[in-house]
C-alpha cells in the first residue's frame, strides 16, 4: 500500500498488490467516502450508449474483496463526480479496485485499529512459500495476510520407472518455486525435504539460498498449518502475519488453561471497563457481520491500550476463536 497523502480526514492510498485489497476491504465501511476513477454507461438521444470515464465519490454501502479476480469492489450512491453531465448524484454505482488503483477514503474519525491496518499494509514484508512433500505428493502455499494460498500441486510416480519420472517432476516443482520470490521453506516427513534441497542445490544454487528446511509430520494445509506453529519457523519468519496469528491463539489458549482469559462480547465489555486486557483477538467474520456493535470495544481497547488483532477467516486458527463467540480477550490482570 502506498500512502499517496492526507488531508484532514482523508487519505489518499494506491492499492499494489492483492493483500493491499484485503487489508482495504477492513478499513473501508459503510458510511465512508470513496472517490476514484471510473466508467459510467451514458445513454444517448439516439438510443446509444457507451461507456465514459468518470471521477465520482460514493457514500459506501458494501465493500467485498473477491481473491479470484484480485479487485475489490465498493458499491454505494453517488454524492458527487465529474464530469457533472456524465454523473448523477444520488444513483447507484459501483467502483472496482486492483493493484494500481487509486483512490480517497474520507471517514468521520480515522480509528487507531484502521490507521494501524494501513501502516501495516505500507510496511513491505518478505514473501513466504512454504512447501511440502512426502514420496508421493508435493504442495507449494503462499502464506498470505488472509490465509495460505495454493500455487502448486504435484503428484509423483511410482513403481519401475520411479527414479526418472520423479527427477523430471522434481524438475517441475524447481521451476515453479524459481519464479517466486521471497523466503521458502521446505518441510515434510522423512528425508524428502533434504532430498528436494539436495536437488535444488544442485541445479539451482540461487533458488537454495533462499530456502529452509523445517519438520513437519504432514503435507499440505495440514502441513503447513504444522509448519507455522513450529518453533523453528517461528524463528526464521516473526513477520508473518499468519505465524502472528497462530501466537495469539495459541496464548489465549494457554491462558484460558489458568484462568487468565475472557470471551464473548458481555464479558470483554466488562474486562475493557476495568482496563484487563491485554490483548484483543476478533475474527473478520464477526468483526464484517457485527461492526457497530464491536466498533466501541475497539474504542474502549484503544483507550486502555489493549493490543488488538482482527484474525482472518481463512486462517483455520480462527475456528478456534469463533468457538468462544468470536472474539476472546488475554488479561493483564484479574478483576473480579
Amino acid at each position: 500500500m502506498l500512502l499517496l497523502g492526507r488531508k484532514d480526514n482523508r487519505i489518499r492510498l494506491r492499492a499494489e498488490d492483492p493483500d493491499d485489497l484485503w487489508h482495504l476491504e477492513k478499513v473501508i465501511r459503510p458510511g465512508d467516502l470513496v472517490t476514484a476513477r471510473t466508467t459510467r454507461k451514458v445513454v444517448f438521444e439516439s438510443g446509444a450508449s457507451e461507456r465514459k470515464p468518470v471521477t465520482v465519490t460514493l457514500r459506501v454501502e458494501r465493500v467485498a474483496y473477491r481473491p479470484s479476480t484480485n479487485s475489490l469492489k465498493i458499491l454505494g450512491v453517488i454524492v458527487s463526480g465529474k464530469p457533472e453531465e456524465y454523473v448523477q448524484a444520488g444513483e447507484h454505482h459501483s467502483i472496482d479496485v486492483s493493484p494500481g488503483s487509486e483512490l480517497s477514503v474520507e471517514k468521520d474519525v480515522w480509528k487507531k485499529h484502521d490507521l494501524d491496518r494501513l501502516k501495516e499494509a505500507q510496511e513491505k514484508k518478505q514473501l513466504v512459500h512454504v512447501v511440502t512433500l512426502d514420496d508421493r505428493e508435493a504442495y507449494v502455499h503462499t502464506i498470505r495476510p488472509f490465509g495460505l494460498s495454493e500455487r502448486a500441486h504435484f503428484t509423483f510416480p511410482s513403481g519401475k520407472y520411479y527414479p526418472e519420472k520423479a527427477k523430471e517432476k522434481y524438475s517441475e516443482l524447481l521451476e515453479v518455486l524459481k519464479r517466486l520470490d521471497g523466503l521458502l521453506v521446505i518441510a515434510g516427513p522423512g528425508f524428502w525435504p533434504e532430498d528436494l534441497y539436495k536437488r535444488m542445490k544442485e541445479d539451482d544454487p540461487d533458488t537454495a539460498k533462499r530456502a529452509r528446511i523445517v519438520s513437519s509430520n504432514d503435507i499440505g494445509a495440514r502441513g503447513v498449518s504444522e509448519v507455522i506453529k513450529s518453533e523453528e519457523f517461528q524463528k526464521i519468519v516473526q513477520n508473518a502475519r499468519a505465524a502472528k496469528e497462530v501466537r495469539a491463539v495459541e496464548e489465549f489458549t494457554a491462558a484460558l488453561a489458568k484462568d487468565n482469559a475472557v470471551y464473548g462480547i458481555g464479558k470483554i465489555e466488562e474486562a475493557l471497563d476495568y482496563g484487563a486486557i491485554e490483548k484483543l483477538i476478533i475474527t473478520d467474520s464477526l468483526f464484517m457481520s457485527k461492526r457497530e456493535e464491536i466498533e466501541p470495544l475497539l474504542d474502549k481497547a484503544e483507550q486502555t491500550r489493549a493490543e488488538v488483532l482482527i484474525i482472518s477467516h481463512e486462517n483455520p486458527e480462527s475456528e478456534k476463536v469463533s468457538a468462544f463467540g468470536g472474539i476472546v480477550g488475554i488479561l493483564r490482570f484479574k478483576y473480579e
